[in-house]
């Protein structure tokens, strides 16, 4: 079966070269059917079957009527999906990387025939072979130890370590956010692909740090590592996009802050201060992981329908199927309840005041609930991105109609996927712990401490039937929304105004300026970045004035350097 599905996405590549439109439909049924194997044969790693297959049925989908970029879109679209399916069904260190390099080469053809500035797909391909590079390494000391190129397992973590660095590559998490590589390529693509390379590529990073974390020695120094690098990445990932004012920058940015979360739980899980805490953490990875990729390839989809690049000059979209999938996501994203966001953004909290609690006689308490309060702010921080997303993509001056049945799904799976979530749960906790269900975490989630302890816990399916209701009470009592337009006013002057973006993220921009640093040329500039290109500078200088004061020609400079290196070797050599 591993062969199988790989072999279906490639058949689909030739079927699109003779007709675009036959390919998309052929990886439709192929994801489907993936989609099915990973249903019936149910394990923590095949639930990234069953997240990816999903979201990527539903992308083919909307690329049929989406697709109008030739002939070559469609068959480097199915190649890239192939080799992310040989990622997720490789039994071996050689598959695994074959298809990490065949979704990568792919999307950088995509990038380069279909741009319209050339360097992101060259930015996009160094970062991907750099990340190569590191797994790679990893791969080849797990062989070194085992003596097999199958997935063993290992004797030390170290292999772990190396392969943990690709992958935060490939995520464009801390500190490879800085140069922000992922929002620039992942904004550059035709939506579609936009959709897959935010929503599921990554995911291939976290389902590699799993893969290897299953095989390695525990780690806990790897998990408070995670930790702060996942605490790190979600809060400016959330930052610098509520400081966006494009249409696909925003999501892209989000997406840096999903992972970043995504990162953390992955560190609780190493980290965590006992069993119980740690089984949540991995529930949370999978939740957060099913809610972001379902929510964000919506958010892409939306994004392609709309003719602007920035908000700022478009008039925006909207129909009925767009407005329910363009609430649902971003209602998802913000981490409102009952959908699958709002679940797993309620895990996420919970883990870290859990864990808090726990060690609230050590400094790892403290910890806790430092990260905790942050991805608290960060929470805040895209709640308030996603207002300005629906806002500007939909609500103001919306003159388009364009409905797209792909992205109602979407949205429906986002809100009906958290309201069972307490199934899911239930599911996962006994494929974990071999234990029978309780028929009462059909309806609630239960967070534990300890074993046995009850820290908290929520409804999803409650709260969702509760907003339901009210929502036909209200709508019975008071009748269909009346709307009012009026005429922006300006204090009196005849000049009428606009509401942008950019105002609407001033406020922070004003109070944050030390880190986003506005200017008259730009919304916002990277900190980080601007540190980094200072760095390089003074880096220039020194090599400037070593090769016009050291390296000079001079016999005697030459000289009196040998020398010097000279006694360096004697005195270094004499300690053996």
């Amino acid at each position: 079966m591993n062969i199988i599905i790989p072999t279906l996405f490639f058949f689909s590549a030739i079927l699109a070269i003779a007709n675009r439109k036959t390919g998309y439909f052929a990886l439709v049924i192929t994801s489907i059917f993936m989609a099915a194997v990973a249903v019936f044969s149910f394990n923590i790693l095949h639930l990234f079957w069953l997240i990816t297959s999903v979201s990527w049925a539903m992308i083919s989908i909307y690329s049929i009527s989406y697709d109008r970029y030739g002939r070559w879109l469609s068959p480097l679209f199915a190649i890239m999906l192939a080799g992310m399916s040989l990622v997720l069904t490789s039994g071996n260190y050689l598959i695994f990387l074959s298809g990490w390099e065949i979704m990568s080469i792919s999307a950088y053809f995509i990038l380069g025939i279909h741009r319209e500035k050339s360097f992101p797909s060259f930015i996009f391909m160094a970062f991907s072979e750099l990340s190569t590079i590191f797994i790679l390494l990893g791969f080849a000391l797990a062989y070194s130890q085992t003596g097999s190129i199958a997935f063993t397992r290992l004797t030390s973590t170290l292999p772990l370590d190396l392969t943990v660095i690709g992958f935060l590559l490939k995520m464009g998490a801390f500190p490879f956010l800085l140069v922000e590589w992922l929002p620039i390529a992942h904004s550059s693509a035709p939506a579609n692909v936009s959709a897959a390379l935010s929503g599921t590529m990554p995911l291939m990073g976290v389902y590699g740090i799993i893969k290897m974390s299953m095989l390695s020695p525990i780690d806990p120094d790897l998990g408070l590592l995670l930790i702060s690098v996942g605490a790190f990445t979600a809060f400016f990932g959330a930052l610098y996009s509520h400081a966006s004012d494009h249409y696909k920058m925003l999501p892209a940015y989000s997406s840096v802050e999903s992972y970043g979360s995504i990162l953390l739980l992955l560190g609780v899980s190493l980290f965590a201060p006992n069993n119980t805490i740690a089984l949540f953490s991995v529930i949370g990875v999978a939740l957060f992981s099913l809610a972001h990729s379902f929510a964000k390839s919506g958010i892409f989809m939306i994004s392609g329908l709309v003719k602007s690049e920035y908000m700022s000059s478009s008039t925006g979209i909207s129909s009925r199927q767009v407005d329910v999938g363009r609430l649902l996501f971003a209602s998802s994203l913000s981490g409102l309840l009952p959908n699958i966001g709002g679940v797993a953004t309620w895990m996420l909290l919970e883990i870290m005041f859990m864990s808090a609690f726990v060690e609230r006689n050590s400094l790892f308490g403290l910890l806790f609930l430092f990260v905790g309060t942050i991805m608290a702010m960060t929470e805040g921080l895209i709640t308030a991105v996603m207002i300005k997303f629906i806002a500007f993509s939909g609500v103001f001056s919306s003159s388009e109609k364009k409905g797209n049945f792909s992205i109602f799904i979407m949205g429906l799976i986002v809100l009906f996927s958290g309201m069972i979530s307490s199934i899911i749960v239930n599911a996962l906790d006994s494929i974990f712990t071999s234990s029978a269900p309780n028929l009462f975490t059909y309806f609630i989630i239960i967070s534990l401490k300890e074993s046995g302890s009850t820290f908290g816990g929520i409804s999803p399916l409650y709260v969702g039937l509760l907003i339901g209701l009210f929502t036909l009470v209200t709508y019975f009592a008071f009748g269909k929304n009346k709307l009012r337009r009026v005429p922006v006013w300006n204090n009196g002057e005849a000049i009428q105004e606009k509401y942008t973006p950019s105002a609407f993220s001033n406020n922070l921009k004003l109070i944050l300026k030390l880190l986003y640093r506005p200017n008259e040329y730009t919304y916002a500039r990277n900190i980080f970045w601007d540190s980094l290109v200072k760095f390089t500078l003074t880096c220039k200088k020194i090599a400037k004035y070593i090769s016009y004061y050291v390296m000079n020609s001079q016999i005697n400079i030459y000289i009196i350097y040998l020398i010097i290196m000279f006694l360096f070797i004697i005195i270094y050599i004499s300690r053996f």
